[in-house]
C-alpha cells in the first residue's frame, strides 16, 4: 500500500474514513512481514495530516486496551466460535501478535489470514470492515458493499468486469448492451446487460439473487442459469442449484443492512450483529445461544438491532468501557 489509496481507471474514490485506513495500516505495519517500505509510507500517511495521526493513535489504543484483552482470554477458556470467528473476522492473526496472545487449537478462531486481508486492503474499491458503503462505478453503476466486501474492477471498450473479492454486493447495472457486465466469484460468473442484483461471495459457495431485469449464471464446474426478477440460484464445485424462488425486495432488504430471522439460533444472529460492531460481543451460556429468534432486525445498526432483541428476549447486557457487550439471560 503507498501513502495514498490505491486507484483503478474505472473504480470508484477510496470510500474508507481516515479510521479505516488508520486500522489498515496499524494491520499492515504489525505484520513481521512488513519491508521498511511499509513502514516509511505508513509515516508518511500519518505526517500528511493531523487526523491521520490522531487516527492511528486511536487504533493503537484500541487494540490495546485491557478489557479486549480480557475478552480473548475469555474466549480461549470458553470459546464461542460462532461468535468470535464474525466479530473478530476482519483482524486475522495480527490482531493477537499485536496483544501478546497465543491461537490456540480448538480456542479462538481468527479469520481472516494475512492473505485475506492483504487482498481486502488493496482491492481497487471495498467496504469499511464494519459498514456497509455505496458508491457509484465510472460508467453509472451503483454498488451496496457489504461491511468488509471488496471487488476489483476492469473496465475495457467491450466489457464491464468486476471480480468479487470476499463478502456480498448488491449491483444496480447501468444498460449498456455493447458492454455487458460480467461479475466473477468464487465459484461462478454472473452476466447482465442492466438489472438489480445481489452476489455472495462464501468459501464453499456463491449465491445470486434477482431483484429485476435477468443475469446469466455460469459455474466454474459447470451448469448454468437464466435468472428473472425473484429468483436465486448458488454456484459450487458441484455446479449450479435449482433456481429457488424469493421475494425481490430482500435484495433491497440486504442492501439497507436488514435480516429476516426465522427461528435462527441467538448465536448465529449475534454473529451477524457483531459483523457490524468493532467491539466483540460475548455469550457465555451455550444455552442461551440456541434460544431460537424470529425477528427482522436492521443488523447494520448493530446498537439498534441488540436494542430490540432485549426487548423480546429473556436477556440482559453488560457493556464494559470500550463498547465490549456481554449477553446473559435476564435475572
Amino acid at each position: 500500500m503507498t501513502d495514498q489509496p490505491r486507484t483503478h481507471a474505472a473504480a470508484a474514490p477510496e470510500m474508507a474514513s481516515p479510521n479505516d485506513i488508520a486500522m489498515q495500516w496499524l494491520m499492515r505495519v504489525s505484520d513481521p512481514d512488513a519491508g521498511a517500505d511499509v513502514h516509511v509510507a505508513c509515516a508518511r500517511w500519518r505526517a500528511a495530516d493531523p487526523a491521520h495521526e490522531r487516527a492511528f493513535a486511536a487504533a493503537q489504543r484500541f487494540w490495546q486496551r485491557d478489557e479486549l484483552a480480557l475478552a480473548l482470554e475469555h474466549s480461549l477458556r470458553a470459546p464461542q466460535p460462532a461468535l468470535w470467528r464474525d466479530s473478530l473476522r476482519p483482524f486475522g492473526l495480527a490482531l493477537a501478535a499485536m496483544l501478546g496472545l497465543a491461537i490456540l487449537a480448538g480456542g479462538i478462531y481468527l479469520l481472516p489470514q494475512a492473505r485475506h486481508f492483504r487482498e481486502w486492503a488493496m482491492a481497487d474499491v471495498r467496504a469499511p470492515l464494519h459498514r456497509i458503503a455505496v458508491t457509484q462505478l465510472a460508467d453509472g453503476s451503483r454498488l451496496t458493499l457489504d461491511a468488509g466486501a471488496a471487488i476489483d474492477v476492469e473496465y475495457t471498450a467491450s466489457l464491464r468486469r468486476l471480480k468479487l473479492l470476499r463478502g456480498t454486493i448488491v449491483v444496480e447495472a447501468m444498460p449498456d448492451p455493447a458492454r455487458p457486465m460480467v461479475i466473477a466469484g468464487g465459484q461462478s460468473t454472473v452476466t447482465v446487460v442492466g438489472t438489480r442484483f445481489l452476489v455472495s461471495r462464501k468459501e464453499a459457495n456463491d449465491r445470486i439473487d434477482v431483484q429485476s431485469g435477468r443475469v446469466d449464471v455460469q459455474a466454474y464446474a459447470g451448469g448454468e442459469a437464466k435468472l428473472a426478477a425473484g429468483q436465486r440460484v448458488r454456484a459450487s464445485a458441484a455446479g449450479v442449484s435449482a433456481i429457488e424462488a424469493i421475494d425481490p425486495s430482500s435484495v433491497a432488504d440486504f442492501a439497507a443492512g436488514w435480516r429476516s430471522f426465522d427461528r435462527v439460533p441467538l448465536q448465529d444472529v449475534l454473529a451477524e450483529i457483531g459483523r457490524y460492531r468493532w467491539a466483540p460481543i460475548l455469550l457465555d451460556d451455550p444455552a442461551v445461544g440456541m434460544l431460537p429468534v424470529t425477528a427482522r432486525l436492521q443488523v447494520s445498526e448493530p446498537e439498534r438491532a441488540l436494542a430490540a432483541l432485549l426487548v423480546t428476549m429473556p436477556l440482559q447486557t453488560y457493556e464494559w468501557p470500550g463498547g465490549t457487550v456481554r449477553i446473559e439471560r435476564r435475572r
